[in-house]
């Protein structure tokens, strides 16, 4: 399991996570950081977004630690499908406000062997339609 922190105020060198293609089921621990304190969550929607070299994105809720400020990532099949440096971004929202962290990569080496296709898959798909017809209706 890798282990990365990011920072809510960007400013920093992105970290970089490892992966290969079918590292399907890779779990990555994330903690937030707002200047020197870990960030502490309340009611937020955590979301992963990812853009691929292919232009393909992922996005996908994120699961956190009960009472505690730690996030975990599982991998999909897509998430590693694109090998190169995959720009990654974990976002919290609540309520009508989004706040971003700094981005992260997640380099994927190539596997000769792997036969998926790059093409996007975004899991929260109900979330951002329900979203978008509260903002149209607003």
């Amino acid at each position: 399991m890798e282990n990365i922190v990011l920072d809510i105020i960007p400013g920093a060198a992105w970290p970089v996570c490892h992966a290969s293609q079918c590292d399907v089921g890779r779990v990555i621990q994330i903690n937030l950081k707002e200047i020197s304190e870990f960030y502490t969550f309340t009611d937020e929607r955590i979301i992963f977004e990812m853009k691929k070299p292919s232009g393909d994105i992922v996005t996908a809720d994120v699961v956190r630690s009960l009472g505690g400020n730690t996030l975990y990532l599982t991998t999909t099949a897509q998430m590693c499908a694109c090998p190169g440096s995959n720009v990654c971004e974990i976002s919290l929202k609540k309520k009508k406000y989004r706040i971003g962290s700094i981005n992260f990569i997640l380099e994927v080496e190539e596997d000769p062997d792997n036969n998926v296709e790059s093409t996007s898959e975004i899991g929260d798909l109900d979330y951002r339609i329900l979203d978008a017809i509260k903002i149209w209706k607003t």
